[in-house]
């Protein structure tokens, strides 16, 4: 009998620890600096210009949970529609530059952040949406009060930045409409996935002891981190975007997505060949177009 409760102790040891395994890889993921970022989506060919030296004005916003996020700021003369850019997970303000000249030649104003825990912001946990659309709230009141609380904004996030502004969507009805490009539906689902392909042993198993810890240190279940419980709620015009090729997060969360947005406006669009968060750099000329359209049919470029 004592045999098998030292069996029972140490596998639940074991299943605690590849729980906070997974919890660790979530929250603590290894990030990119400003530098490093930089040079990273320059030489995979995310940029057609010299976008260090866009003109910009460098601020600090404080966020409602006690840090500061690093953001700039790119006002077009006379422009009262803007577009708030969020980078995925390990980048920065850096990696959501790449969609800067897409919105520049329609006149927008560019805004773009460090989420939490990423680049020059401050934050100690990365929650891949759950606390990153309150910062996302915060930055769409900053600009508002640059711009004009009637005035025109737009959220365009890539990857966990996609999950981020689908969620804040559902949350708030701040913005007027939304591009997710390579979003993730549900957390766990994501996780399950990546975990599977990655692993030799079950450790997606082990989710909802991640999953615990996870809300016990005041970040949420990861059940509460899910576009898709949460896309349902959204009324404004919404476009998702994903690479029929990408292997990270798979093309069958964007059209469960798709399906689950019952409200209003919303788009599909799947960029031939590309891998994840690759569509603007693969064929930027029809990517482009898209997003374009996707505006001119929802009353906004042109504005």
């Amino acid at each position: 009998m004592a045999k098998i409760k030292w069996i029972i102790g140490g596998a639940g040891l074991v299943y605690a620890g590849l729980g906070a395994k997974i919890f660790r890889d979530v929250q603590k993921p290894n990030t990119y600096s400003h530098e490093a970022s930089y040079e990273y989506d320059k030489n995979q060919g995310s940029y057609t210009e010299a976008i260090k030296e866009v003109r910009k004005e460098v601020i600090r916003i404080p966020s409602s949970m006690g840090y500061y996020l690093y953001a700039q700021w790119m006002p077009e003369e006379g422009a009262d529609k803007t577009i708030i850019l969020v980078h995925g997970i390990t980048s920065t303000l850096y990696g959501a530059m790449k969609y800067y000249k897409l919105y520049k030649d329609m006149g927008f104003n560019v805004f773009v952040y460090d989420h939490r825990n990423h680049g020059k912001s401050g934050g100690t946990a990365t929650t891949l949406g759950y606390h990153e659309k309150v910062d996302l709230e915060t930055c769409v009141q900053w600009v508002k009060d640059q711009v004009g609380q009637d005035s025109l904004v737009g959220t365009h996030g890539e990857s966990m930045g996609a999950a981020t502004v689908i969620q804040h969507a559902a949350t708030y009805e701040s913005v007027d409409f939304v591009v997710a490009d390579c979003p993730f539906a549900d957390l766990s689902r994501e996780l399950t996935d990546v975990s599977k392909r990655d692993h030799k042993i079950p450790i997606w198993m082990t989710l909802p002891a991640a999953s615990l810890i996870s809300k016990v240190t005041g970040n949420g279940w990861y059940r509460e981190t899910s576009p898709i419980r949460v896309i349902g709620d959204i009324d404004i015009p919404l476009m998702i975007i994903h690479g029929d090729s990408d292997t990270y997060i798979t093309p069958d969360h964007a059209q469960d997505l798709y399906e689950a947005k019952v409200h209003g406006v919303r788009r599909l669009y799947y960029a031939k060949g590309a891998d994840h968060a690759m569509s603007i750099i693969k064929d930027r000329e029809n990517y482009c177009a898209e997003v374009k359209d996707f505006l001119i049919d929802i009353g906004v470029e042109g504005l």
